[in-house]
């Protein structure tokens, strides 16, 4: 009898929900709330190392493949695994 009174929860609800609690969120803040997002996306595309690309943004190598890490596990499509890396010179 409780499941018939129960209102059917929508995907927009859930989204604007997930992103109110994401704005909202406390404790300390993360490098990578700091970081172009569409920079990182354009230097793993182009190919550069993860120590190349902590060095063009100024954050800890650790901190770009954590973030990779994450994209790759939620949006596989969208950060596809490379199979070969450029190496930068300079």
């Amino acid at each position: 009898m409780q499941a018939e009174l129960a209102k059917p929860i929508s995907k927009k609800h859930i989204e604007r929900s997930v992103e109110s609690q994401r704005k909202s969120r406390m404790g300390r803040p993360t490098i990578m709330d700091k970081v172009d997002h569409d920079k990182v996306y354009k230097l793993y595309m182009d190919g550069l190392t993860y120590e190349q690309m902590a060095k063009e943004l100024g954050i800890s190598e650790g901190s770009v493949q954590k973030y990779i890490s994450r994209k790759q596990f939620h949006d596989p499509e969208g950060w596809p695994p490379r199979l070969k890396r450029k190496v930068k010179e300079g």
